[in-house]
């Protein structure tokens, strides 16, 4: 493992592990005892985001207010994509080709009110955020939106 600040170093140091004493900024932490190099301590788990009943409640009532058609959840879809690192330059692609093919898709209430609910549940990158943000301007900059949705998280 690799330390790049001294409360770094002191954090590992609480779980019985060593630290290289260099004089750089990166220091290399063994375990004391290399026989729990690959033990995990018990802990209580908390669930994920996934999980959270609110977030599902969110997700289905909107679905169910405000459906969308196939081409337009494909556009949610890959939107989803750009959370992913694996998947995002292969997403990115694919919304740039629909943004040329089909510019309307982007000018849709409906798909950016999905889009709004990914965006405060999840943590985009911000350049992943600017690029969504950029694919809905014009929606965004002429007023379009005509109906709101209240979903409760």
């Amino acid at each position: 493992m690799l330390s790049n600040t001294s409360i770094g170093r002191s954090a590992i140091q609480k779980h019985s592990w060593i630290c290289s004493k260099t004089k750089g900024i990166t220091a290399v932490c063994l375990p004391r005892d290399p026989r729990t190099f690959f033990t995990v301590a018990p802990y209580k788990y908390e669930g994920s985001v996934s999980a959270d009943e609110k977030i599902a409640r969110a997700f289905a009532t909107l679905k169910s207010q405000i459906p969308l058609k196939p081409e337009e959840e494909d556009v949610i879809k890959n939107i989803g994509n750009l959370l992913n690192s694996v998947y995002e330059v292969q997403a990115i692609s694919e919304l740039r080709k629909k943004l040329d093919q089909t510019p309307e898709l982007f000018n849709v209430p409906r798909v950016f009110e999905h889009v709004c609910l990914l965006l405060q549940v999840y943590r985009f990158r911000p350049k992943g955020r600017k690029f969504i943000f950029n694919l809905f301007e014009n929606l965004v900059f002429s007023n379009l939106i005509e109906q709101q949705i209240y979903y409760q998280l």
